[in-house]
């Protein structure tokens, strides 16, 4: 692998939209009630090609295909009154992806070791009709991973530290179907993206790259009995989709 791919694809690949489980955007836990739920979401992209840069100046061309992400996590949600709630989640996340230097007839793959991500946010309804909720939600996630590899025939070695910060705005509608929920909205996704890299012949350097998607998405919330809610949920944005699914239990 050469040196500068090591940082593309750890850069540039996080700098694409990731996903969770979002839910309704509106409030769903009256004052002092709170849930517990596991979730899984799986999202996959295909980037743009990009310039990577080697620190001897050679520029070649990246495209990274198939990038994918599954995430497991727990979510807690808690009600501070009728209108509003707030939630931290905390889970896993692995990622596979493929790489084509063009022009080079270089290809392969990427697979990042099992890492933890954490984050929080809150829903807030503010409007109500008869079967319709209307709200909207924030979310913050973060993400920190890392890759190793080896270059010039296995002598040395590149290290890459990438720390990500997803923001995410979702606002729509929650429509009461009689016995299950119908949900969606619009999305607004940003992620920050710091990294840092340092290899075996003494080259270090950091910096930071950021970007933005919009998109929308749907979901389903059924009462599968008395104490457990079942969640399904599509996301599509310009550049990336997502699916995933979650059992709630509350108290």
């Amino acid at each position: 692998m050469k040196l500068g791919i090591a940082i593309g694809i750890a850069v540039i690949s996080l700098s694409s939209s990731v996903y969770a489980l979002t839910g309704p955007a509106a409030a769903k836990h009256e004052k002092d009630h709170w849930s517990i739920s596991g979730n899984y979401f799986y999202s996959s992209h295909d980037l743009d090609t990009v310039k990577v840069k080697e620190n001897d100046g050679d520029i070649y061309n990246l495209t990274i295909d198939d990038w994918n992400m599954n995430r497991y996590y727990a979510q807690f949600n808690y009600g501070l009154n009728d209108d509003l709630e707030v939630y931290g989640r905390l889970g896993m996340f692995d990622i596979k992806a493929q790489y084509e230097v063009i022009g080079n007839n270089s290809f392969g793959g990427v697979n990042f070791d099992n890492e933890i991500f954490y984050g929080f946010g809150l829903k807030y309804t503010f409007a109500k009709k008869e079967t319709i909720d209307w709200g909207a939600a924030f979310n913050l996630n973060i993400l920190n991973t890392s890759v190793s590899e080896r270059y010039n025939s296995g002598a040395d070695v590149m290290d890459v530290d990438v720390d990500c910060m997803e923001y995410e705005f979702v606002i729509g509608p929650t429509i009461d179907m009689g016995g299950w929920d119908l949900y969606g909205g619009a999305i607004c996704n940003i992620l920050s993206v710091d990294h840092e890299h340092k290899d075996t012949q003494g080259d270090k350097g950091s910096g930071d790259v950021g970007t933005d998607s919009f998109g929308g998405y749907i979901g389903a919330q059924f009462n599968i009995s008395d104490n457990y809610i079942m969640s399904t949920e599509l996301k599509a944005t310009e550049n990336g989709w997502g699916i995933g699914a979650g059992i709630e239990i509350p108290f």
